[in-house]
């Protein structure tokens, strides 16, 4: 895997800028290529983001964003973080409209295929159809966390 130093951590989003409508900032190095598969999912057509960029760590984005922010460079970018137990904790983040900290604890928590959820909750009750799960279920209401964060900014 390529590593890069800080400063270089620090440089990519500036490198990929051009190519994205928005550029996400998040914790994981060398899970970008999931991020991006998600962020397609989640966004489609409606946003272009080529590359989602890891920084290393909860800490590190938030350094990241104080420093653009006091530096008057967030317009392009959204920074997304773990939830991790930070709730519990008591964990403070930045309150600003363009850091979001999830809810679960962490991304991976929301790799869910919508029709798989329908299909095992036929299976494991096949009194009701696919059709009345999704209306139980409410699948959109929950799943869209992110993208309805992101899209007020665009």
């Amino acid at each position: 895997m390529l590593r890069y130093s800080e400063g270089g951590l620090s440089a990519r989003p500036a490198l990929y800028a051009p190519y994205n409508d928005v550029t996400f900032i998040v914790e994981d190095v060398g899970m970008e290529g999931m991020y991006n598969q998600i962020m397609d999912r989640l966004f489609g057509e409606k946003l272009r983001i080529r590359q989602v960029l890891g920084v290393g760590g909860k800490q590190q984005v938030i350094a990241r964003f104080r420093l653009r922010e006091k530096a008057g460079k967030l317009s392009n970018e959204f920074y997304m973080v773990d939830g991790d137990f930070d709730e519990l904790l008591a964990r403070s983040i930045p309150k600003h409209r363009r850091f979001h900290r999830l809810s679960r604890y962490d991304i991976e928590s929301y790799l869910i295929e919508e029709f798989a959820i329908y299909t095992l909750a036929e299976e494991n009750n096949p009194r009701l159809r696919i059709p009345e799960y999704k209306k139980l279920i409410r699948f959109h209401a929950w799943y869209g966390e992110v993208v309805d964060a992101v899209c007020r900014l665009v």
